[in-house]
C-alpha cells in the first residue's frame, strides 16, 4: 500500500472516529435516531435471544438481515454500542480504500485514484453515515466490491470476475432491493451500448439477470422494499406516495405519482429533485438538511464534470457501463423517495459511484484517450 493512500485512510478514520465520539458523548448526529436506534436495539435483542430465526424471512428483509449480522458483534464483544460504532467506522474506511482501488483499475492513474479516495474520505454524508448504525455503508461496500469485479471482468477480460460482480451485487440487493437496478443498467449497457459484443454475450446477459429476477420473485429474497414480489411493486409505490410528511420536507403534491400519463412528466422532476434537493437554501429546515445542501452542491459539481468531459465515455466503455448502472439505480431510488430527507440519505448509497466517475473527468484524461485512439498528430489537427 502506498504511503499516500495510507495517509488518506488514516484521515478518514480520524474524522469518522471523532464523529462517533461526538454522537455517543456530546450530541446526536443527524439521522442518529430513528432507523439507527432501531437497528441497534433490535440487534441487541437478537444477541440475547436463542436465534430461532426464519432464514428466508431475514434474507427477504434487508433491514432484518442487517440487524441479524450486526447482532453477532454483540454476541462476541458484549453490549457495547461504541464497539459496534467502531466496526461501522472500519467499514467506512474500507469503503474509501475500495473507491481508491476501483478508480485505479478504471482510470489507470494514481493521481485520479488519490483524488477519488480524498473525496470519499471527506464526503459529508459518507462521514456521518459511517459513524451511525445505518445500513448504507455495508450496501456501498458490497456495491463497490461488485464494481471492482465488473471492471476486472470488462476492462481486463478476467472472465471469472463476472461471478464476483453477480455475487457482491446480489448481496447489496439483499440489503436493499433498489440495488437490483445495477443489474438492469448492466443489461442495458451490454445490449445497447457496448462495442464488439457478440450474440452469445447479449443473450447470456439477459438470461443471467432474468434468472436473478425470477429467483427473487419466487422466493421473495431481497424484495422487501418492493412489497415482497415484483407483482406488488406498483402497489407498494402507490402506498409510498401516500406517506405523511416527514419533518416538513415532503415533495410538493404536484410531483406525486398517481399512475396516470402525467407521471411521464413528473419522473424527470423527481429524478432531478432526488440528486439536488434541498439545493435552494429556503428548503433547509434542519441540520440534516444543511448537510444535504452541501451534499447537493457536491453532486452538482460532480455532474458538471461528468457532463463536460462526457466524450471520455466514447473511449472508456467500462466507465460508460458504470454510468448506466448509476443512472438506472438512481431512477428507482428517485421514484421511491417522497421527501427531501429520504432523498439525502438514499442518494448517499450512490455517491461512491459518482465520485468514481467524476474523478476521471478532466482534460488530461480526455487527451490521453483521444491520443491513444486517434494518434497524437491527428488529435492536434482536430483541435
Amino acid at each position: 500500500m502506498k504511503k499516500s493512500i495510507a495517509n488518506i485512510l488514516f484521515i478518514a478514520f480520524i474524522v469518522r472516529f471523532i464523529l462517533l465520539l461526538l454522537h455517543n458523548f456530546v450530541f446526536t448526529l443527524p439521522q442518529g435516531e430513528g432507523d439507527a436506534n432501531s437497528f441497534e436495539r433490535n440487534a441487541y435483542l437478537l444477541s440475547i435471544s436463542d436465534y430461532q430465526i426464519d432464514v428466508v424471512y431475514y434474507l427477504s428483509h434487508g433491514s432484518k438481515l442487517y440487524e441479524l449480522l450486526i447482532s453477532f458483534i454483540y454476541v462476541i464483544f458484549g453490549h457495547y454500542p461504541l464497539i459496534l460504532g467502531l466496526f461501522m467506522i472500519l467499514l467506512g474506511v474500507y469503503l474509501v480504500h475500495l473507491v481508491y482501488k476501483a478508480a485505479l483499475y478504471l482510470w489507470n492513474d494514481y493521481k485520479i485514484a488519490h483524488k477519488a479516495a480524498w473525496v470519499t474520505a471527506l464526503f459529508p454524508l459518507l462521514m456521518v453515515e459511517s459513524a451511525l448504525t445505518l445500513r448504507e455503508v455495508p450496501i456501498m461496500v458490497f456495491m463497490m466490491l461488485g464494481l471492482i469485479s465488473f471492471i476486472k471482468f470488462w476492462k481486463y477480460k478476467q472472465h471469472s470476475k463476472i461471478f464476483g460482480f453477480i455475487l457482491f451485487t446480489f448481496i447489496a440487493v439483499l440489503f436493499h432491493s433498489g440495488m437490483l437496478f445495477l443489474f438492469i443498467g448492466f443489461i442495458f449497457f451490454i445490449n445497447f451500448n457496448a462495442r464488439g459484443n457478440n450474440f452469445f454475450t447479449r443473450v447470456f446477459s439477459i438470461l443471467l439477470v432474468v434468472g436473478v429476477l425470477y429467483f427473487m420473485n419466487q422466493t421473495g429474497i431481497g424484495t422487501s422494499k418492493i412489497g415482497g414480489s415484483f407483482d406488488k411493486s406498483m402497489e407498494m409505490l402507490k402506498t409510498r406516495e401516500q406517506y405523511e410528511t416527514k419533518g416538513g420536507s415532503r415533495y410538493p403534491s404536484w410531483t406525486r405519482l398517481t399512475g396516470g400519463s402525467s407521471d411521464l412528466l413528473k419522473v424527470p422532476v423527481r429524478y432531478i429533485t432526488f440528486f439536488f434537493a434541498p439545493l435552494m437554501p429556503w428548503l433547509v429546515r434542519s441540520v440534516w438538511h444543511s448537510i444535504g445542501l452541501i451534499d447537493a452542491f457536491l453532486y452538482l459539481f460532480m455532474f458538471y464534470y461528468v457532463f463536460k468531459y462526457r466524450r471520455i465515455y466514447k473511449y472508456n466503455d467500462t466507465a460508460k457501463a458504470i454510468l448506466f448502472m448509476f443512472l438506472f439505480t438512481a431512477l428507482v431510488f428517485s421514484l421511491g423517495g417522497t421527501n427531501v430527507g429520504t432523498a439525502i440519505r438514499h442518494r448517499a448509497k450512490l455517491a461512491p459511484m459518482l465520485i468514481l466517475l467524476a474523478a476521471g473527468m478532466n482534460k488530461k484524461e480526455l487527451f490521453f484517450y483521444q491520443k491513444q485512439n486517434m494518434g497524437y498528430i491527428k488529435y492536434l489537427k482536430q483541435k
